[in-house]
């Protein structure tokens, strides 16, 4: 199924965050990814930059848990204006696919489209294709947000730090100007952006191909319709949920960054039927629960009760086991533990809801201890 989420990103930052391959294990660790998993990688650009098809690169694999899927070459494409796709071919001859669009909105406002899918079952483990092909889309849209709000986050202060360090760059040159010292921050470019980093390592490569390409084919940034549109004003037209880009901003909250309802949800109609089934759940669950429980009690007080007349009319008290029955104490418990069932399928629902609304993506407690050479020795 394919998602959407609009984020508080410059265009630019979106489509590098895709064209790294090399994050992957290290800020999805523990949902799309293993840091220890992690290896180096190589990149080759295929042909020249072209206006119109963009760049193409050979890639190795992202980390050791491709290559035990059988990973056999990869091949990393932009095509203007925003498509971003990545092509994996297995030593079995099957496909795997990522296909992303990144849509600019405004100046730090940007939309993005992606999907994963196969041209063959055999291209993933029998249960996990059978798992994703009997998952609803809401549910797919949701694991997907676990991928992106690692991005947002980190993405997202990577543009403030970039915004205060255009802010003083223009501060140092506008500085003498004839205007008192000050002047308008220019409109970020790639030209900028791409003089803020050093990056020799051939897992960079496509990411500077793509600002050469930026650079070359649309003056280093991206030209919106109303030329006079600002940072600023996308940050009132859409409140706190825009990282300011080329200017200081002073940051946003990170419930604003992971805010899913309004940067997804509420455009989504499959995820606001999601919603609606998983209320449903919780509330259904939660009476059958109540009426499971109240059938326990009532089995119980029922053969209680006949018991108690029995030992009336004969003078002679039973014993509580006997006075149960070993029919009626077997229902009472069955009874039991469909309440307790459903009570917990009741919880896990009403977990589910706040998913919709926000998300978090902590990384100090995504932490994992990789064994070091002297332990493996001592091991031994």
């Amino acid at each position: 199924a394919w998602s959407m989420r609009e984020t508080p990103l410059e265009y630019e930052l979106l489509v590098e965050n895709i064209l790294d391959l090399s994050h992957v294990p290290f800020s999805h660790h523990g949902v799309a990814g293993q840091r220890p998993d992690a290896l180096p990688i190589t990149m080759s650009q295929v042909g020249e930059l072209s206006c119109e098809r963009g760049l193409a690169m050979v890639t190795s694999a992202a980390d050791a848990a491709m290559i035990k899927r059988g990973f056999a070459s990869g091949m990393l494409y932009f095509t203007p204006p925003n498509r971003v796709h990545y092509e994996i071919t297995n030593k079995n001859g099957t496909h795997q696919y990522l296909t992303a669009f990144t849509t600019p909105v405004a100046p730090g406002k940007s939309r993005y489209f992606s999907r994963i899918y196969t041209d063959n079952e055999k291209a993933l483990p029998g249960f996990a294709f059978k798992l994703l092909r009997s998952m609803p889309p809401w549910m797919v849209h949701l694991s997907s947000h676990q991928v992106v709000d690692a991005d947002m986050v980190l993405a997202a202060g990577q543009q403030r730090l970039l915004s205060e360090r255009m802010a003083a760059a223009e501060a140092s040159s506008s500085s003498g100007d004839g205007n008192g010292g000050t002047s308008s921050a220019a409109a970020p470019s790639a030209q900028r952006m791409d003089r803020q980093f050093y990056m020799p390592a051939t897992a960079d490569r496509a990411v500077v191909a793509f600002y050469k390409w930026l650079n070359t084919f649309s003056g280093g940034r991206v030209h919106y319709a109303n030329p006079g549109l600002t940072q600023a004003a996308t940050a009132a037209a859409g409140g706190a949920h825009t990282v300011a880009f080329g200017a200081a901003s002073g940051g946003v909250e990170r419930s604003h960054i992971l805010d899913r309802y309004t940067q997804h949800t509420r455009h989504c109609r499959l995820c606001q039927e999601g919603m609606v089934v998983v209320q449903r759940v919780a509330v259904g669950a939660l009476l059958a629960a109540a009426a499971s429980a109240a059938g326990a009690l009532a089995v119980l007080a029922r053969t209680n009760a006949f018991a108690m007349a029995a030992s009336l009319a004969t003078g002679s008290p039973a014993p509580v086991a006997s006075s149960l029955g070993g029919g009626n104490m077997g229902l009472a418990v069955a009874l039991g533990l469909l309440a307790a069932l459903c009570l917990a399928v009741s919880s896990a629902a009403r977990g589910v809801k706040p998913k919709f609304y926000s998300g978090d993506y902590t990384f100090h407690d995504r932490h994992i201890k990789v064994p070091m050479k002297s332990d493996q020795g001592n091991k031994k």
